[in-house]
């Protein structure tokens, strides 16, 4: 069977969201799909990109202009996160660097909701508007983020460009109710009209599932939850200390979603080697316990990782989006310290949700919470903590389970 699949960005860039992209494609490989791909092109810093698939035949379209291109050049030749991030004072060389990068991104930031309103990037949408290729699949899966993939195919449709038997919107994350933004009635309508466009609706967390379903009440009756595939398989990566476990925290942290703080004081007050690794707004001082780092390439990423012991999974502020880490954490044999946010009834259903997997140390983000689970895990023999790997969370099984949902 063959299958178109799209997604507005450049797959080969290192991100957790575009880890969970390709695993969706190595699991409708491993199915025996035909898969064409539809993906945006864009000037990527070479040593951090992640590595695609052979299989698919990919069609790819720029998503990227001039303005765009310089301040990617500005940000890809910053100074080191030790240097921006710790150093207490700074050189006049260096304040006058930061301050014209500051000046950049502020520029970038408002030029990108000039031409990307509501983050609708219309460079790539134009141009792939112009695709050419198989005219008739058995499915369509379009990603979000960005919105451009759902619109994109909706597009597609309408000007007979392709035919398909079912499409199949996955939406990591709500377009109008995201975290990071402000709802605004205008992004609603257009998510009301590409989710009626739809004919199965895959969202990614349980709770995001149920807010959905009383946002767009109407659709309710064709949206499902399917968590994120993990990437690969490490089963036999598991606990590499007998005592004086090292905790490591691999992810982003900005303020607006998320809160490290606690988990920071936490790991000061045990004393414990901890890696914490991840872009952010906040300024963290690392000391001789504590390395702070900013976001590295998988392969440098996967190193440290197999120095850990124990996985710590941040959850968000608020809503019922998940961060995707947890899933590629399930993907290892190494315990996941599980730290829970947001109200008292959103982790009550994210605890019942992922506590049948009997695979997490559960904790509330307080610093006292923090430190007795801590100590819990610490009093733990290695062969108490070592896991196996959730094989519900493969490739494999995620896609088996999408499309027996869309047929």
């Amino acid at each position: 069977m063959r299958i178109l699949f799209v997604v507005g960005q450049d797959l080969r860039q290192n991100t957790s969201a575009n880890i969970s992209h390709i695993a969706y494609l190595q699991g409708l490989i491993s199915n025996g799909f035909k898969v064409t791909v539809i993906m945006a092109k864009s000037r990527l810093e070479k040593g951090k990109l992640l590595k695609l698939p052979e299989e698919p035949k990919y069609f790819e379209y720029a998503a990227y202009d001039i303005f765009s291109t310089m301040v990617g050049y500005v940000n890809r030749h910053k100074a080191t996160t030790s240097q921006a991030r710790h150093t207490p004072t700074l050189g006049p060389g260096m304040q006058l660097y930061n301050l014209i990068t500051k000046l950049c991104r502020g520029a970038y930031h408002n030029y990108l909701n000039l031409i990307y309103p509501d983050g609708i990037n219309y460079i790539w949408l134009g141009n792939a508007g112009k695709f050419l290729g198989e005219s008739t699949y058995d499915y369509v899966v379009s990603l979000f983020w960005p919105p451009a993939s759902h619109m994109l195919v909706k597009q597609l449709i309408n000007q007979g460009r392709i035919q398909t038997r079912k499409w199949i919107q996955i939406w990591e994350d709500p377009w109008c109710c995201d975290i990071y933004h402000t709802p605004k009635r205008s992004i609603q309508k257009q998510e009301e009209k590409l989710l009626a466009a739809a004919d199965t609706v895959i969202y990614v967390s349980p709770l995001t599932l149920e807010y959905q379903k009383k946002h767009f009440s109407n659709q309710a009756h064709k949206m499902h939850c399917v968590v994120l595939p993990f990437l690969a398989s490490r089963e036999k990566s598991g606990v590499v200390h007998c005592n004086n476990y090292v905790y490591g925290y691999f992810g982003q942290y900005h303020t607006i979603a998320r809160n490290i703080l606690p988990f920071f004081e936490a790991a000061n007050i045990m004393e414990c080697r901890t890696y914490i690794y991840g872009d952010t707004d906040l300024a963290l001082a690392g000391n001789e316990h504590i390395k702070i780092n900013n976001r590295v390439g998988l392969e440098e990423l996967r190193k440290v990782e197999d120095q850990t012991d124990i996985l710590v999974h941040l959850s968000n502020l608020k809503g019922g989006q998940i961060p995707g880490k947890i899933y590629q954490y399930a993907g290892t044999g190494k315990p996941i310290l599980f730290i829970l946010d947001g109200t008292n009834e959103e982790q009550q259903i994210i605890t019942d949700f992922f506590s049948q997997y009997n695979r997490f140390f559960f904790c509330k983000n307080t610093v006292n919470n923090i430190v007795e689970t801590m100590k819990l895990i610490n009093a733990m023999k290695p062969s108490e903590l070592n896991q196996t790997i959730i094989s519900e969370f493969s490739p494999q099984m995620i896609i088996e389970k999408i499309i027996n949902l869309a047929r």
